[in-house]
């Protein structure tokens, strides 16, 4: 019972359980994740970007591979600079370019068509 109690305080002081303001014994409690919204942030923000290189495109389609070489070369010139606040570090996709082709295409916000020199990503109207 102590180790519970323990358990329960250690969650709640670090953010993990937070309790319910609308449950009249108050020993309800939500579960939460502290600092999730700004993941959401980066992710939203990376899927912009991305989606904004497609749009920019005469067919609005993109290789794959173009994508991720973006990205390389923008992190690359971050290192260089070592300055937080730089335009190049809000247009980093911040979880790797995998990650956020993942995303957008688990999303279905774009359609992967097979070609010799790769993925190719075609948005979706």
């Amino acid at each position: 019972s102590d180790y519970l109690e323990n358990v329960f305080m250690v969650l709640s002081r670090t953010g993990f359980l937070v309790r319910k303001t609308d449950a009249p014994s108050g020993a309800s409690f939500h579960f939460s994740f502290p600092g999730i919204g700004k993941i959401g942030e980066r992710i939203t923000e990376a899927r912009r970007n991305v989606l904004s290189r497609i749009k920019r495109n005469r067919y609005k389609e993109i290789l794959a591979s173009e994508i991720a070489r973006t990205a390389l070369s923008k992190e690359r010139k971050k290192r260089k600079r070592k300055s937080s606040s730089t335009k190049t570090d809000k247009q980093a996709l911040f979880y790797g370019a995998p990650f956020h082709l993942d995303d957008i295409i688990g999303a279905g916000l774009v359609r992967i068509l097979k070609t010799p020199a790769g993925p190719l990503l075609k948005l979706n109207d």
